[in-house]
């Protein structure tokens, strides 16, 4: 009975070690990005869409409330805008929408491809979009864990293409 039970705990431990989780806001997020050109404004960054929710025995997938939130953090940082605002108004307003994500389930060397829609509007008109498809990559060096991998190399991709808007960002 108690080698029964011993193997149930091992199994249930391996089980939960191999959970997937999402790609992490800490993850997406660029740093360092200084832009020398800057908009004496602010801007509201709008809930991001077509994000998908991670189904821990499956695999990492980006979602829209961290990429939001990853969004928010790179804008400040970067200092482009003045700061954020926490409504809707006649300024500047940021839409995003996650158009595709192509991912494999399992390798050991593994790449994901993210494709951001961005919309820049300013006093309820569009201003410009952008279509950004960025590759992330990972490989056993990162994490020895195939979920944990999937996971670096969402946040990786995602990292790649905020940081190729915010250069877009600058040329305005």
């Amino acid at each position: 009975m108690k080698l029964i039970m011993k193997i149930i705990f091992i199994v249930g431990v391996l089980a939960l070690e191999n959970c997937a989780s999402p790609a992490s806001k800490e993850g997406m997020t660029l740093k360092g990005f200084d832009s020398i050109r800057k908009l004496n404004e602010t801007i509201f960054v709008a809930e991001s869409i077509g994000g998908s929710e991670t189904n821990p025995f499956l695999i990492s997938k980006v979602g829209n409330e961290d990429l939001s939130k990853a969004l928010k953090d790179s804008i400040e940082g970067s200092k482009i805008f003045s700061g954020l605002k926490n409504s809707v108004d006649s300024g500047w307003l940021l839409k995003t929408e996650i158009i595709k994500q192509e991912q494999p389930y399992f390798s050991f060397a593994t790449d994901c491809r993210l494709t951001i829609k961005y919309s820049l509007f300013k006093s309820n008109s569009l201003v410009k979009e952008f279509t950004i498809e960025k590759t992330g990559s990972a490989s056993l060096k990162d994490s020895l864990r195939p979920v944990k991998r999937i996971q670096i190399v969402n946040e990786n991709a995602a990292k790649a293409n905020i940081s190729s808007f915010l250069n877009e960002l600058t040329k305005l």
